[in-house]
């Protein structure tokens, strides 16, 4: 073979190359996420034979934590929802297990817009729900200690949450309730 010719053919090959790494991605993914729903219950029936281990919960919370990335990655708004969705509970309803959860119904957003199995009203009505639940979730961290109206402006992942009435009346109020400095 010529040099002009393997030249000709590398992007076609790293192309390639670039296509097969996805598709493999895709597979350990979905393997992931079948061990990680499997591995769910069995941690949760663990913890309730033993509730005071603490290496339990920390293991739920982990799983948990786990399939919502993957179910991310994967594009499946739903899946990542639902996981996302049971955070709060597994430690004691923690402040910033409500911030993560909000966080993770905010990253479903983006997915929810290039979804081409949903028509445009469902795509509508699925953002809107996902948001008000997401803004919902961030308020139970504010009643639970959080503080972090910084964090919550300055984020990208909460972009599309920024128009909205309810949070901004969150970040309003999280500004009012800021301890002030001299």
């Amino acid at each position: 073979m010529q040099a002009v010719e393997l030249v000709l053919q590398a992007p076609y090959r790293t192309a390639w190359a670039g296509v097969t790494l996805a598709a493999q991605s895709r597979v350990a993914l979905i393997e992931a996420r079948d061990c990680l729903a499997q591995a769910i219950p069995w941690q949760r029936a663990a913890r309730a034979v033993d509730p005071v281990n603490s290496e339990f919960t920390r293991l739920l919370y982990k799983h948990h934590h786990d399939l919502v990335v993957v179910e991310l990655l994967l594009g499946n708004h739903r899946g990542a929802a639902a996981v996302a969705r049971e955070l709060p509970a597994i430690v004691s309803e923690r402040a910033e297990d409500y911030v993560l959860a909000a966080e993770c119904l905010a990253r479903c957003l983006p997915l929810v817009a290039a979804d081409a199995a949903l028509d445009t009203d469902q795509r509508g009505k699925l953002t809107a729900a996902y948001a008000a639940e997401a803004v919902r979730l961030l308020q139970a961290a504010v009643n639970n200690g959080f503080r972090g109206a910084d964090e919550l402006k300055r984020l990208p992942v909460y972009e599309p949450l920024r128009r909205r009435a309810d949070f901004q009346q969150l970040l309003d109020d999280l500004d009012k309730n800021r301890p002030r400095i001299g």
